[in-house]
């Protein structure tokens, strides 16, 4: 157990909202009961601080350092395949189609140009004036059918 004067220098110096994702893993990982891990999840960075403070009970500078270079350095691989999965097989060709086309058989959602992403409950974003699937211009169908009050007066 450190004493409490060291726990503040190691806090200072560890410190940093980047990190809470990496040290809210290890105390997870250390201490799966910590009570407040539940309200840590809810929002990593606007706990940092007291996620990194719980997390000094449980390990040292070392351990936390080492777990936050693992963690870095995963994602980067991580950023690293996804850039070179999104560059497309070899040979020039490419998965990605425009226009109309059809899904995937396992029911994901597949982005590409021209395609228009429609939520699995039916609903569709209707605040947009894009086109629907059926063709239909939303912006044209919210406006309502109604003449100027003004005009309904010198008609009567």
């Amino acid at each position: 157990m450190i004493s409490r004067r060291e726990k503040l220098q190691l806090f200072n110096k560890l410190r940093g909202a980047g990190h809470a994702e990496a040290d809210l893993a290890l105390l997870e990982d250390v201490n799966p009961r910590h009570p407040k891990l539940t309200r840590f999840a809810r929002d990593p960075k606007r706990y940092a601080d007291e996620i990194l403070y719980a997390l000094l009970d449980e390990c040292n500078e070392g351990d936390i350092v080492d777990h936050r270079i693992y963690l870095e350095k995963l994602n980067e691989n991580i950023d690293d395949t996804s850039a070179d999965d999104e560059q497309g097989p070899e040979g020039g060709s490419s998965n990605t189609l425009t226009g109309e086309e059809q899904g995937p058989a396992d029911g994901s959602s597949n982005t590409s140009a021209g395609e228009e992403q429609i939520p699995d409950d039916g609903s569709s974003n209707t605040s947009t004036g894009e086109e629907t699937p059926e063709g239909e211009n939303q912006q044209e169908s919210e406006q309502p059918d109604t003449a100027d009050p003004g005009e309904d007066s010198k008609k009567k």
